[in-house]
């Protein structure tokens, strides 16, 4: 069995998420040691006959290592093990996201500023500034 992913292991336009499921049909890539030379692996399944990869798998962050022959309920534990991933993923993606405000170094301080406070950002040669409506800094 074999899902295509895309590159950046991100979702794609429709919004969905992807998990590899190496497989025969991937025969070069089979084995865990292929995802160490990914610079952005992406989460993976792994589906195959050789246990004696598994351990390899894990070090690879695989979210499951499947024995052929898989039986259904195996897999779907695996496939629920990906979905809780993803989950927990996107909860801490929106978590990060609500900040409001980011700090900046100015004049030896750290000053705070809200998003919405921005008007504008202006690079200069070595610096920007950053216009707020009540102070540039």
């Amino acid at each position: 069995m074999s899902l295509t992913i895309p590159e950046s292991g991100r979702p794609d336009q429709q919004g969905r998420s992807a998990v590899a499921f190496p497989g025969h049909t991937d025969a070069e890539n089979n084995r865990p040691g292929f995802f160490k030379t990914l610079p952005n692996a992406p989460p993976v399944i792994f589906t195959t006959a050789y246990p004696q990869y598994a351990l390899e798998g894990f070090e690879v962050n695989a979210l499951d290592y499947l024995v052929k022959p898989v039986s259904f309920e195996r897999f779907f534990k695996a496939v629920l093990k990906a979905k809780e991933y993803y989950e927990v993923r996107d909860t801490n993606r929106k978590e990060a996201d609500t900040t409001e405000y980011f700090f900046i170094k100015a004049d030896n301080k750290l000053v705070k500023i809200r998003y919405e406070d921005v008007l504008f950002v202006e690079a200069l040669q070595n610096y920007v500034i950053i216009h707020t409506p009540s102070k540039n800094t």
